[in-house]
């Protein structure tokens, strides 16, 4: 989509081998941007097509030349000049290249396999694929029109709708009542905007809505503009394509993901947090210089070094003890802080039924500059003398994370990771049992590390600061939490299902699970 300064933000599937469909050029504007299968194109303030993302086709080899509309397929591109011609570039398999010679356009639309333009009569003319028919329109004039993967649509001249070609799922019901301004033909559903404002989508995925102002069908999903602005989307969401990754307008030093909470420190100090948490959460409001947030709780670490926590207090996880903290790290059932001394006191559950206390909020003697409580039952620290130590159910002591002098350490939910000196990061499972080939982090120098609840694992890389996640092969959810955007960020937290990330120029972008809209930064 495009922002109001003509910045391309672009969300969702980067490409099998990193292709940068999701990647727009930095510091380039547009006036008009389209997504096509894996490559982007746009037209710049200047007028000329610029396209990133995969080539195997030359369809993000844009030719030379100032254009007034572009359309993505597929494995083509089509752009009208501004003597309404059409120019297509990319794959020609079905012939969808092949735009008719002299005619003069007033719209253009590239599809699956097939192209279609607008005549200035009114008349839809389209070329390419047509084994569903998805190139024969209907005789009648019209004033809009769509290429799907398989069908078309148009907006006819007394506002009601058409739709050809394929119709597994709904997606071209053929003709369709009413007043519309807008038409948007995806994979496996069609979208369209009402003259009132309501939008409506048929196929794979249904829509009803009210006050949008634009809206784009993807294969099998929808995203749409708002009429206060703000960007939704429904449907599949297996690579983040309907999880909105828009960047912040705070600026942040510090971000902490949950379950379905996300929490950021302001440059300012005050804590800014989005989603939801199973209780309250409203965050608390001062000055902190750091906040942490869990699985139903969240707790911040005030300037004057006092804890304050919110949310979810059952066994008293929320209630902390009275005293100067240097951090805090809110897990599971319980939370964990490092008090000025560095000593390690823990508070939640942390007794069970017979009196007996809890392993995971007994720590060890000595003194620690890093702690991490689990989303279950155990908590990792990292000594002032660099040792890495572990203690909860399962870990004994026969049971001990890996060796070597380490900075910082993660917990998830049945695993850590822990951060070396040296910028290498370590990763262990609980229990003694080996850990799976696909968590096993890369063998590059990393500047920060974060493990997620169930079984992604993000690092921000020391040479460039482009963040690398890792995801394990038992638990792959598909919510694209470990599919990071490019750019530079100073540092990761990984959350349940979703991750957030805050770039060198502190704004704060997430991506994955959006669900409670815990990956929607305010």
């Amino acid at each position: 989509m495009l922002q109001d300064d003509g910045s391309a933000v672009c969300w969702g599937a980067n490409g099998d081998a990193d292709k940068g469909q999701a990647d727009p050029p930095a510091g380039v504007t547009f006036t008009a941007i389209t997504a096509g299968y894996e490559h982007t194109c746009g037209i710049t303030d200047a007028g000329d097509a610029r396209c990133w993302g995969d080539n195997d086709s030359g369809q993000s080899t844009a030719p030379s030349g100032t254009f007034t509309a572009i359309d993505a397929g597929r494995a083509h591109t089509c752009a009208l000049n501004g003597d309404g011609i059409a120019q297509c570039w990319g794959s020609n398999e079905y012939g969808q290249l092949d735009a008719p010679a002299g005619a003069s356009f007033t719209a253009i639309t590239a599809g699956g396999e097939h192209s279609c333009g607008l005549h200035e009569d009114g008349r839809v003319e389209c070329w390419g694929d047509n084994y569903y028919q998805q190139s024969t329109p209907p005789d009648g004039l019209f004033y809009a029109v769509s290429a799907g993967t398989w069908h078309t649509c148009g907006i006819k001249q007394d506002g009601s709708i058409a739709c050809w070609g394929a119709n597994p799922d709904g997606q071209a019901p053929g003709e369709v009542e009413g007043s519309y301004q807008a038409v948007s033909a995806g994979g496996r559903q069609m979208c369209a905007l009402q003259t009132d404002g309501w939008s409506v989508c048929w196929g794979r995925y249904h829509l009803d809505d009210e006050n949008i102002t634009a809206i784009s069908a993807g294969y099998e999903h929808a995203c749409w503009i708002k009429s206060d602005g703000t960007v939704d989307c429904a449907g599949s969401n297996h690579y983040g394509q309907s999880s909105p990754s828009l960047p912040s307008s705070d600026l942040y030093t510090s971000v902490s993901a949950g379950e379905r909470y996300t929490c950021g420190v302001t440059t300012e100090g005050a804590i800014v947090c989005w989603g939801g948490l199973y209780d309250d959460d409203t965050p608390p409001e001062g000055t902190f210089k750091s906040v942490s947030v869990g699985e139903s709780h969240a707790c911040g670490l005030r300037a004057d070094g006092r804890i304050v926590c919110w949310g979810y207090n059952g066994d008293g996880r929320a209630f902390p003890p009275r005293g100067v903290f240097q951090s805090v790290s809110a897990g599971g059932s319980h939370t964990c802080g490092i008090k000025s001394d560095g000593s390690v006191v823990c508070w939640g559950f942390t007794h069970y039924d017979d009196g007996t206390p809890t392993p995971e909020t007994t720590p060890p003697q000595g003194s620690f500059k890093s702690i991490a409580a689990s989303y279950d039952d155990f908590t990792c620290g990292v000594r002032t003398n660099g040792a890495v130590v572990c203690w909860g159910d399962d870990y004994s002591t026969d049971d001990v994370p890996p060796g070597g002098s380490f900075q910082s350490v993660s917990a998830g939910y049945n695993h850590a990771c822990g951060l070396r000196t040296d910028g290498s990061v370590v990763c262990w499972q609980r229990g003694g049992y080996e850990i799976d080939e696909a968590s096993m982090p890369p063998d590059d120098p990393f500047r920060s590390v974060s493990v997620g609840k169930y079984h992604h694992s993000c690092g921000v890389l020391r040479s460039d600061g482009q963040i690398i996640c890792w995801d394990s092969s038992w638990g792959h959810s598909g919510y694209g939490e470990a599919t990071p955007p490019k750019g530079s960020f100073i540092l990761v937290s990984a959350g349940g299902q979703h991750t957030c990330g805050v770039r060198t120029d502190g704004r704060v972008v997430c991506w994955g699970d959006n669900g409670s809209g815990q990956a929607t930064p305010p």
